[in-house]
């Protein structure tokens, strides 16, 4: 009798759909200030490595009672950088952002804006200035001739130490990103070797945010 015809073959099930990998809870984009990319415009040198991180949700430390679902949150970091090319310490006084998009160019806001410091509080913001609040300003050969958001980092002097580092929260409308980032400037105080400091200043700027990351 004849062979019995074979069967049909099975149909191979799909190869699954590789998954991207999520970003770390709560975190998106980030670029970087490097600090060799830092220069100095009067006073004594010094530089600082600073980080932007556009984060889902405004961290505990903040004490931030309500954001917008379409908010957009940026995390912004900054600790000075010290090694045997730059051996001073300062007093952070304020920190000065371009922020593509954010003002007219006339210190008129084209977003809202909320800014809140850790551990320092930011007690005095401004736009489109290079001063803001008593002793802190980049006026001078940095090479811009305004900020689009300037912050004052708690007070001036050292009595209470040096503020070396800290971090800022900026809660924006919908639509701006970290590539939004431009440059940069620190104004900083009781600048003299690490750790302690001394009587210095120092006026640094940045002009490049990096993006970080694959």
């Amino acid at each position: 009798s004849p062979a019995p015809s074979p069967g049909p073959s099975p149909t191979p099930s799909p190869a699954p759909t590789p998954t991207p990998s999520p970003a770390p809870p709560g975190q998106g984009d980030v670029c970087i200030y490097h600090p060799t990319a830092m220069e100095n415009f009067g006073g004594d040198d010094m530089t600082f490595t600073v980080t932007v991180t556009e984060v889902n949700e405004a961290p505990d430390q903040y004490d931030v009672t309500t954001v917008p679902n379409d908010a957009a949150i940026f995390e912004l970091c900054y600790d000075v950088f010290t090694d045997e090319h730059f051996p001073n310490t300062g007093d952070v006084n304020g920190i000065f952002i371009s922020i593509v998009g954010l003002t007219d160019g006339n210190g008129n806001a084209q977003s809202s804006i909320e800014v809140y410091g850790s551990p320092q509080a930011v007690t005095q913001q401004c736009l489109d200035t290079l001063t803001c609040g008593k002793g802190n300003n980049l006026n001078g050969d940095i090479p811009v001739s305004s900020f689009s958001l300037a912050l004052q980092i708690g007070s001036a002097g050292s009595a209470g130490g040096i503020v070396t580092g800290g971090c800022v929260l900026i809660i924006l409308d919908d639509g701006f990103s970290v590539e939004d980032f431009r440059g940069i400037g620190i104004r900083t105080q009781s600048v003299g070797p690490a750790p302690h400091g001394g009587e210095g200043s120092s006026k640094s700027y940045n002009p490049v945010c990096v993006p970080s990351g694959p």
